[in-house]
């Protein structure tokens, strides 16, 4: 209840915004200016609802669907048994389920890569052609939501060639249903490398690993996991293609960790592509050797219900939409940041977002983008620790909140 009645929060508010494009020209402007991948962004604009609650509904749906592609979508490898506890930890996974009503790419990058897993273990049980271009086009589809998943369709590649190198060779016509993805990556590469040269985000440090490692809505903790899952598959390898499946998935895991630790990355919630298959094997591994990897996984869930709670409590007051119902009298609103990434931030598109968080609250304003932060009669400034001295010359003069914490948020009217 607490995440349906939230105000959108500041990534979601670009969702809004982008859904909320009159005319095709203008969609395809926005999502070539975002750095996310446009699958989901497709979807959300041609989707009818525009209020908070229908905005989340698609993301509820999807993330179901991942649950009931795993229970009802059952490889011969994978008993009944195996395939109703995946399609529970699918469900109950503590990062997923804190973005089943996100308005943001997850639920559906869930979906596709749960629909992934099982084409894959499906290939590996009987090669054929039909089944690589099933599986080659759901990793298109899936990459084409997050680019993340492109990691994991490459392990999942090797392991195909490693294990079925003759097969491989003969249903090597399959890959060309990658060609939609080669060619908008191709296309958003120099967006994306500039982009990754200006993010506001550092590489994890050593200091940083007991915080991704135990914290329940980290996707890291998915990784520590896979070590015991792995180990528990390995010791009477009861089905090759669901290990294979799992260390696919585990492998990738390590590998973006592993980039996160030599350049800025977000390594927590874009290892979601990651969990199918190995929350697969966590399921499978049940029925061969205990519930050892069972509890282990409670163990890292254990602080789930709390984290979950003021999850969504902080990410609802890092947003627009909070702020512009706190500004009541403003007619000409500034918004800004002082984070490195902002100086990439397209004006247009900027002051686009504001407007529709302040459409929101049944508010129409004059929205501007732009580091001139009392240019207007209102203000909404997004800035660190290290710019509090002038935070504090703007609360003399005029009237303000303030949202602290490592990126603090400034609102404020003139008196």
């Amino acid at each position: 209840m607490l995440a349906w009645s939230s105000p959108l929060w500041l990534d979601e508010s670009w969702s809004a915004m982008i859904s909320a494009s009159r005319t095709f020209t203008e969609f395809r402007r926005n999502i070539t200016i975002d750095v996310g991948a446009p699958l989901y962004y497709l979807l959300i604009w041609l989707w009818p609802f525009e209020t908070d609650f229908g905005l989340r509904v698609p993301s509820l749906l999807l993330s179901l669907g991942a649950s009931f592609a795993a229970a009802l979508w059952r490889p011969q490898s994978v008993s009944r048994e195996a395939g109703l506890m995946w399609a529970a930890l699918l469900l109950l996974w503590s990062l997923g389920f804190y973005f089943t009503i996100d308005v943001r790419p997850y639920s559906l990058l869930l979906l596709l890569s749960t629909l992934q897993t099982v084409a894959f273990v499906t290939l590996l049980e009987r090669p054929t052609q039909a089944k690589a271009a099933l599986w080659v086009g759901l990793s298109s589809a899936a990459i084409l939501t997050h680019y993340y998943a492109a990691v994991v369709a490459g392990c999942e590649g090797v392991a195909y060639l490693w294990g079925h190198r003759r097969e491989a060779v003969r249903t090597f016509p399959a890959l060309l249903l990658l060609a939609p993805a080669v060619a908008w990556f191709a296309y958003r590469l120099p967006h994306l490398l500039t982009y990754a040269a200006n993010s506001w985000y550092e590489p994890v440090g050593l200091t940083d690993w007991p915080r991704l490692l135990l914290w329940p809505l980290a996707g890291t903790a998915i990784c520590a996991i896979g070590v015991v899952i792995l180990a528990a598959l390995f010791l009477r390898r009861p089905s090759p293609e669901i290990f294979a499946t799992a260390a696919a998935g585990w492998i990738a895991c390590a590998l973006l960790v592993a980039a996160g630790l030599l350049r800025p990355m977000l390594v927590d919630r874009y290892l979601l592509p990651c969990a199918p298959p190995l929350l697969l094997g966590l399921a499978a591994s049940v029925r061969w050797q205990g519930y050892l990897p069972i509890a282990a996984w409670i163990l890292l869930n254990a602080g789930s219900p709390s984290a979950l709670s003021s999850g969504l409590r902080d990410r609802a007051n890092f947003g627009l939409e909070v702020p512009a119902g706190q500004l009541p009298h403003a007619e000409v609103v500034t918004w800004s940041s002082d984070s490195r990434g902002a100086e990439l931030m397209d004006k247009r598109q900027a002051e686009a977002a504001l407007t529709d968080a302040f459409a929101r609250n049944g508010r129409t304003v004059k929205a501007r983008w732009g580091t001139d932060l009392m240019a207007g009669d209102g203000l909404i400034w997004f800035y660190g620790r290290a710019n509090e001295h002038r935070a504090n010359q703007i609360r003399q003069l005029w009237r303000c909140r303030t949202r602290r914490g490592t990126t603090s948020t400034l609102v404020c009217e003139r008196r």
